[in-house]
C-alpha cells in the first residue's frame, strides 16, 4: 500500500500539488504524538485502509481522528475504506482518492469506499 501511495505522491507532486506521505508502521501503541507533529502542518487528511469498523470508520481513522482532536487539530479527514480481503488496489485507485481530496474541503460522508460496490455506503 504504501509503496504505490508513493508513487501516487511522487506523479502528483509533478503535476504541481503539494501531497505527502505518513505510513503508520506500529497501530499499538498508536503513536499519537508523531503523527499529531507531522499532521500539524497537513491542510487535508487523506487515510487509506484495508478495515473497516462498521458505524465508526476505518480503524486507522478512528484513532488518528482521536489523536488530532486531543491536539486540538481542526484538520479534515477524509477516510478511505478500499481493498478489503486484500484485493489489488489499482493505480488508478490511488488517483481518484487524490482528486476527491482536492475537489472537496471536508469529506461528504464518515468513509468513502471505493471499488467495493458496497450498498447503502457512499463509493465514488
Amino acid at each position: 500500500l504504501a509503496k504505490s501511495c508513493r508513487v501516487m505522491v511522487d506523479q502528483q507532486r509533478e503535476m504541481g500539488r503539494k501531497v505527502g506521505l505518513l505510513k503508520v508502521r506500529a497501530f499499538s501503541p498508536f503513536p499519537r504524538q508523531q503523527i499529531t507533529e507531522v499532521l500539524s502542518g497537513a491542510k487535508k487528511v487523506a487515510l487509506i485502509e484495508r478495515s473497516h469498523s462498521m458505524g465508526h470508520g476505518g480503524h486507522l481513522a478512528i484513532e488518528t481522528k482521536a489523536a488530532m482532536y486531543d491536539a486540538g487539530l481542526n484538520v479534515p479527514l477524509f477516510d478511505f475504506i478500499t481493498g478489503l480481503g486484500g484485493t489489488d488496489i489499482p493505480m488508478t485507485t490511488f488517483h481518484q482518492i487524490a482528486d476527491y481530496v482536492y475537489e472537496h474541503d471536508y469529506p461528504e460522508e464518515v468513509s468513502v469506499w471505493l471499488g467495493m460496490g458496497h450498498k447503502g455506503v457512499r463509493s465514488v
